[in-house]
């Protein structure tokens, strides 16, 4: 990207349950090569301990969804499953996810994507997820830089009409207010 006369290069780099983001900014023709050469000397060394304090599926986005279990966390993504599908929020705090992305991503849980139209906002596809589903994806945006991606999927047009109805309850998270916790499946209800 240029900034008026400047030359801005950014690159995100996955550290542990971190990303590293590094920004260079120069006048100069050079930027590009004093940029290769940063990234090139970074080194990345997790510290084991410090890793397992980060917490795991917190995503600042809150959602009604009575007997929703989480069947997977992880840093900014959550995987919530009932009866009718399965909801993944994603936090994405780098503003740079893009919705072929996402759904290419391994935290989506699903293959085989046929993106389909848009409808009010919403990308529908049809995928593979262990079984054929169909589904959504939506982005709100909760700040500048701050998105939310809810990646929906169900196997029943039942499931989907339910969990399209369920989703309307969802926000972004008011400043100061607490992210909300769901069930781990395996957790006793």
């Amino acid at each position: 990207m240029t900034a008026g006369a400047m030359k801005v290069r950014m690159t995100s780099m996955p550290c542990g349950a971190r990303v590293v983001q590094l920004l260079t900014a120069s006048g100069e023709t050079t930027n590009e090569a004093l940029h290769r050469a940063i990234i090139g000397s970074f080194s990345c060394t997790p510290d084991q301990v410090g890793e397992r304090a980060i917490p795991q599926g917190v995503v600042r986005y809150a959602m009604t969804l009575p007997g929703w279990t989480a069947i997977r966390k992880e840093l900014d993504t959550v995987t919530l499953v009932a009866e009718a599908g399965m909801i993944i929020l994603i936090d994405d705090h780098t503003d740079t996810m893009r919705t072929a992305d996402v759904l290419a991503s391994p935290k989506t849980l699903v293959t085989d994507v046929k993106m389909g139209a848009n409808e009010g906002g919403r990308e529908t596809f049809t995928a593979t997820a262990s079984v054929s589903v169909r589904g959504w994806i939506q982005v709100t945006r909760c700040a500048p830089q701050h998105r939310i991606f809810v990646v929906v999927a169900a196997p029943t047009k039942q499931g989907f009409d339910e969990i399209t109805r369920l989703a309307k309850s969802g926000r972004c998270l008011r400043a100061n207010e607490a992210p909300p916790v769901w069930p781990d499946e395996a957790a006793p209800k």
